[in-house]
């Protein structure tokens, strides 16, 4: 029986025409069939026992024996492929099917492997992988060098003829060119692969007549090929000369140009006699066609080069006149508004007034046609460089938004930010760019917008992971009277003011949106316009920015707080994690109030409770309010801040939020900024540089609430005027260089109201005899002065005796603005570059960082003066406006303290006390910032006594604050 099975086994073996092989784990052959035995042209007897990885290659052993090793009992089957070598020790190509064979106890005991010969599929699959190969070099190459600018067409062509080299196994490949007026011929580019002798400099003007037969060929469109040199004849010209390169076989083709013969392109075999396949032929014939249209491009464009330097200099000529138009308009425009600026602080009649705003707004927009001018000539000259850094799109966008939000409410229109949702805390690109590209948007949106909003989307596009790239999309979306398609047609072009159709007297260069385009244009994005008539208008532009490796952790100096969300609906669309991680906060959900009581209940929560608590109104009014009010009467939740989520706005009873001690009330779709501002309040302290938000459409800034908004609009206005007398006052001696007599004027009016001390002199010579006999604390240096100008001053200052001397702050204040003159100021020693015009805030700025303020080193100052101008950008008028009002704020709400106090309302006093702690850390006042902190812990315990005594000490520091902003010379409060 056991013979029978036996001799079964064997037929089916031997009537397999693959190849069958046993063999053990040691890869020692137990038994094949006839077909493997003849493959190998071997007995079956002289296999037995041998290892078939005799068979194979050595380089393949590890491949074989790694794939063996891989099967189990679970996986006992494996195909792959790999070389063998037939009888006559040629390399083929092999598919083997492997299966490992165990035993009851799971020990291996042998394999059974089945194999073919695959050669002929493998040689098929290698000559269209070659074909593929082909084609595509051939493609790369041709885009390669058909975009290729002048300057690069030489290291493009030896790019090239290193490609083609290496692809078809050539030792040196190289371009000659024929010179048949002088019967020469050069060697002008060459490629020679690792260990190839270089021959170019031995290759130049060599006579036609050492190559006859190749002139007369390459001249008839025909290659030369000689298979192997050794057999030319010894007195061969050609021998003569390729002999001593090695070069043992070769093939040229020839380059035309219309009828025209410019040279020729070669390859060479070093090592060894090559035999060029019909593959290779038609390579080097078409790719030798690519680099002669490199060559006719290079020769073309040469001839162009007198006409382009012309050019050149013609241009160079047109930059210095442009320097010289902008210095010479810059400066009187200079004295225009700063006289201006005095004219309005010398209490005009009301008609006076309107004709300094008329020269104002016309020097404005001056000075705003003449930077356009610049920043165009810049990127038409190349001039304009993209700086790119690592840098946070939230801060990009609100300090956008930031810069025209006073604009916007002076117009009655909400600006903010609706969406902000880029996950990527850090990402890389041209922020300076993108803020100046932004801004354009928003200000044009704000201009050609009369009532309604302004709204700014910032998300993700795309992202490429594999390149490290985010495509971010910025869009500004208004609600102004929209355009045509045919308005649309003439936006982005030059001198087209956008919505000029909707105001003829808008002003301006009519340059912004097209230098905006040109921008994003250098940072390889899109930029675009969707509008209709009546719909309003959504400017965009999309960028790529790159995602560093490293992106910062959230800088939390507290545990991790936690959030609940408590709904039956999928709302977790809106709570983006990057949002919460970023607030350092974890969120549960809980899908209805049953389960969520219990959670709220359970120890886990009692030990760490949940600070904020959002609920779906889905469940019913009813039956959230009393949640709500359950959860209130636990002490435990004193402090959560509880948030409801409706449908719509009918389902909204704002009068809930004081009845029921409720947060807010939010209604879908939840936007990303009323989920931020919701955690920013409850985990912050006090509100830092995250919560100075502009961003929310419906929401008041932090010192109005929406109810007296535009009662407080006209105070702020009113406080800006009142700003003109004394806006702060510094200590220190400062020499000022200025030879023009309005600027010296304006300077002089600047100063005084500064209260520092100063001299004016009108060239560089005084500044230095000055220097000698007086100590300075500053000095504002104009550039360019008769006899000796800002740089020469600048230089002999520096190397005087005396660290005072030698290192006294020295700021360029220029009209000069082209690229490159900020650099010559620097270089020249200088610190820091003001341009013409400037204001005196642009001065205030420079004060604060190299003088005194008078009330600094005063250790009882309850502002810290100089982090507020830091904060604000040196805005005095905004800075006065929002401590006047803080002032008066601050009094209203300590009255509310006091009656909230006597009512016994803790909710009461606690959000008085958590906004004036808020406020105060705006404004960087410690002490009322510290009280406000200790009377929330003091609301928290429902200690009346302390309650009171603190309210009396926040009497007492506003008091404080007050009287030190008179004595500072900050003028008055609102009230007074």
């Amino acid at each position: 029986m056991v013979e029978g099975i036996k001799d079964l086994y064997n037929e089916i073996i031997e009537s397999r025409q693959e190849l069958v092989c046993k063999f053990d784990e040691d890869t020692r052959i137990l038994l094949v069939n006839d077909a493997y035995a003849k493959a190998f042209n071997k007995t079956k007897e002289e296999l037995i026992g041998k290892s078939f990885l005799d068979l194979v290659p050595e380089e393949e052993h590890d491949k074989i024996r790694s794939h063996l090793n891989s099967l189990t009992r679970r996986e006992p089957e494996l195909t792959y492929q790999h070389e063998v070598i037939s009888s006559d020790g040629s390399i083929i190509w092999h598919e083997w099917y492997d299966r490992a064979i165990f035993d009851e106890t799971g020990k291996l005991s042998y394999f059974i492997s089945i194999g073919r010969d695959i050669t002929e599929n493998k040689l098929m699959v290698e000559k269209l992988r070659y074909q593929q190969k082909f084609q595509a070099l051939v493609m790369d190459l041709a885009i390669y060098l058909v975009n290729i600018p002048l300057d690069t067409i030489d290291t493009a062509i030896h790019n090239t003829l290193r490609k083609i080299g290496e692809f078809a196994g050539v030792d040196r490949a190289y371009v000659f060119r024929y010179d048949f007026e002088n019967s020469l011929t050069f060697n002008t580019h060459e490629w020679c692969g690792e260990g190839i002798t270089r021959e170019i400099d031995n290759l130049q003007g060599v006579p036609l007549d050492y190559i006859p037969e190749w002139v007369n060929k390459h001249t008839q469109k025909k290659m030369m090929v000689i298979k192997d040199v050794s057999k030319l004849p010894k007195e061969n010209g050609v021998r003569q000369i390729l002999e001593p390169q090695s070069v043992k076989s070769l093939i040229t083709v020839p380059m035309h140009h219309n009828e025209e013969c410019l040279g020729f392109v070669g390859f060479d075999a070093v090592r060894s006699v090559k035999q060029w396949s019909e593959h290779e032929i038609q390579l080097l014939k078409v790719l030798t066609e690519l680099i002669a249209n490199a060559v006719v491009k290079k020769r073309t464009e040469s001839e162009m080069v007198r006409a382009r330097y012309e050019a050149v200099a013609a241009n160079e000529a047109k930059s210095r006149f442009l320097a010289n138009m902008s210095h010479e308009v810059r400066t009187p425009l200079n004295g225009i508004l700063g006289m201006a600026e005095m004219l309005s602080k010398s209490n005009p009649n009301p008609q006076q007034q309107r004709y300094i705003n008329i020269i104002q707004s016309s020097g404005e927009t001056l000075q705003g046609i003449v930077r356009d001018v610049l920043d165009l000539h810049r990127i038409e000259t190349n001039q304009f460089t993209l700086e790119h850094t690592d840098f946070s799109i939230d801060d990009a966008v609100r300090e956008s938004v930031q810069l025209l939000e006073l604009k916007a409410r002076e117009k009655g229109i909400v600006l903010g930010i609706d969406r902000l949702d880029v996950p990527w805390r850090l990402l890389t690109g041209a922020k300076v760019r993108i803020k100046q590209v932004l801004i354009n948007l928003i200000d044009n949106a704000v201009n050609y917008t009369s009532e309604g909003s302004v709204k700014i989307i910032v998300r993700p596009d795309t992202v490429k992971k594999d390149e490290q790239l985010v495509y971010v999309r910025f869009e500004v979306i208004d609600t102004g009277i929209g355009m045509t398609g045919k308005q649309q047609k003439q936006l982005f072009t030059d001198f087209s003011p956008p919505f000029f159709y909707a105001k003829k007297n808008s002003g301006g260069s009519g340059l912004g949106l097209l230098i905006s385009k040109n921008l994003v244009d250098q940072m390889q994005g899109q930029i675009g316009i969707d509008s209709n008539p009546g719909e309003g208008t959504r400017a965009w532009f999309t960028i790529p920015l790159g995602v560093p490796d490293q992106q910062p952790k959230p800088e939390h100096t507290e545990p991790e707080k936690r959030g609940l969300v408590i709904t039956d609906r999928k709302l977790k669309a809106v709570f983006l994690d990057h949002q919460t991680n970023r607030l350092n906060c974890s969120l549960t959900y809980i899908s209805d109030l049953q389960n969520a009581s219990r959670l709220l209940n359970s120890a886990d929560t009692r030990e760490q409770p949940f600070c904020v608590i959002l609920v779906d109104l889905e469940f019913g009014a009813a039956e959230v309010l009393g949640f709500v009010d359950n959860l209130k009467d636990n002490a435990l939740f004193f402090d959560s801040k509880v948030v409801l989520i409706a449908s719509s706005q009918k389902q909204v009873n704002r009068a809930w939020i004081a009845e029921h001690d409720i947060y807010d009330i939010l209604v879908r779709p939840v936007r990303t900024f009323e989920i931020e501002r919701v955690f920013a309040a409850q985990f912050s302290d006090g509100i830092g540089e995250n919560e100075i938000v502009y961003d929310s459409p419906d929401s008041a800034s932090v010192f109005e609430t929406s109810n007296e908004k535009k009662e407080d609009d006209s105070e702020l206005h009113a406080s800006f005027e009142e700003l003109g007398e004394t806006p702060v006052q510094f200590t220190g001696n400062v020499l000022v260089a200025e030879d023009n007599s309005v600027n010296k004027m304006l300077i002089d009016f600047i100063l005084r109201k500064l209260g520092v001390r100063y001299t004016i002199v009108e060239n560089g010579r005084d500044v230095i005899n000055e220097m000698k006999k007086s100590d300075y604390d500053l000095i504002l240096m104009d550039c360019q002065m008769p006899v000796v100008d800002g740089f020469m001053a600048t230089s002999e200052i520096r190397s005087m005796s005396g660290k005072k001397k030698s290192k006294i702050p020295i700021i360029a204040v220029t009209a000069h603005v082209i690229k490159g003159y900020k650099q010559r100021c620097i270089a020249a020693g200088m610190n820091e570059y003001i341009s013409k015009p400037y204001s005196a805030r642009d001065i205030i700025k420079v004060f604060f960082k190299y003088l005194r303020s008078r009330e600094h080193d005063k250790k009882d100052a309850p502002l810290e003066l100089d982090k507020l101008h830091e904060r604000f950008d040196g805005n005095v008028r905004l800075i006065h406006s929002l401590v006047s009002k803080f002032i008066k704020d601050s009094r209203q709400q300590i009255a509310g303290l006091l009656s909230a106090l006597e009512k016994g309302d803790y909710h009461e006093l606690k959000q008085t006390g958590h906004s004036m702690k808020g406020a105060a850390a705006l404004l960087h006042n410690g002490d009322i910032y510290n009280k406000s902190e200790q009377l929330e812990t003091a609301v928290k315990n429902r200690s009346d006594e302390k309650i009171s005594e603190l309210i009396h000490e926040l009497s007492k520091a506003v008091d404080t604050l007050e009287q030190w902003w008179k004595r500072a010379g900050q003028g008055n409060t609102p009230e007074d």
